[in-house]
């Protein structure tokens, strides 16, 4: 069998890891080298789906990275979530994609476009101009930004509706992924007292499960509306094997936004957290 000669991006990505994984081994201490190999192994499996079959696989990267929004770091003084490092990851390829003509997209401005881009705009102007600490503000403005662009970013990555399909189905079996884990951070914590996805005394004295979600309550969210999703295709499901699958998908869902109500608060707290709600 012929090998086929490496793209250059391929190659510029594979000489990056290997630049990052030699300033690694370098840099850190020899203890710790099972951990960054892990981080590592990480990194070339993000660049690996986000580049196999393009545009599916850059599409699962930015909806797996929207679920989560835990895992955090601070870069060039912003406060840098992963999502953000995947909406550029995608952006460049994409931008790579059209370069060198390899993807083709039939994307259109419309009215509500163009409303969007204004209220952005109106925000980097507003924080600017208007805001007694510009630095500050701005910044905000950047990770607005940011967190708008996968809008953009899938108007342009889906053409037709059996792509819009497949993005459904991917957000589905993530958000099921998502409660899964969960569901396993819930049954180790009272069973083994493990803290990982759980928020340890969240409101004095329970415990509520946020799997790789910010906090608790934006897991319920994200687990009951992937439920929400999951039973309206059960429904509409033309196949028995389909329903089955979307069968799976809603009761892990289901349970998982159950997991999140899990929660109590004391007697002394109740007056104040109704105040607050």
């Amino acid at each position: 069998m012929e090998l086929s000669e490496p793209s250059p991006v391929n190659a510029l990505l594979l000489a990056g890891e290997m630049v990052v994984l030699a300033w690694l081994f370098a840099a850190e201490d020899v203890g710790r080298i099972g951990l960054v190999l892990l981080v590592v192994t990480g990194v070339i499996c993000v660049l690996a789906i986000a580049i196999s079959k393009f545009p599916s696989g850059a599409l699962l990267l930015l909806v797996a990275s929207a679920a989560m929004p835990r895992f955090a770091g601070t870069l060039f003084g912003l406060h840098v979530r992963i999502e953000h490092v995947a909406i550029g990851l995608v952006a460049v390829l994409l931008a790579i994609h059209l370069y060198r003509k390899h993807f083709r997209s039939s994307f259109r401005l419309k009215s509500y476009d163009y409303l969007l881009i204004v209220y952005l705009s109106l925000n980097f102007v507003s924080s600017a101009i208007l805001s007694p600490e510009p630095r500050m503000t701005v910044r905000w403005a950047v990770l607005n930004a940011i967190a708008v662009c996968p809008y953009f970013l899938v108007r342009l990555l889906v053409k037709d509706e059996s792509a819009l399909f497949r993005t459904l189905h991917m957000m589905l079996w993530v958000g099921a992924a998502e409660s899964a884990y969960g569901i396993l951070s819930f049954i180790s914590h009272y069973a083994f007292g493990t803290v990982s996805g759980v928020e340890v005394d969240q409101y004095g004295f329970t415990s509520a499960v946020y799997g790789t979600q910010y906090e608790a309550n934006l897991f319920g969210s994200y687990t009951a509306c992937c439920a929400i999703m999951s039973l309206a295709l059960f429904v509409m499901a033309p196949r028995s094997g389909l329903r089955w699958w979307y069968g799976v998908s809603l009761a892990i869902t289901t349970v998982g936004a159950i997991i999140s109500l899990a929660r109590a608060v004391s007697t002394s707290d109740a007056p104040r957290m109704m105040l607050i709600t």
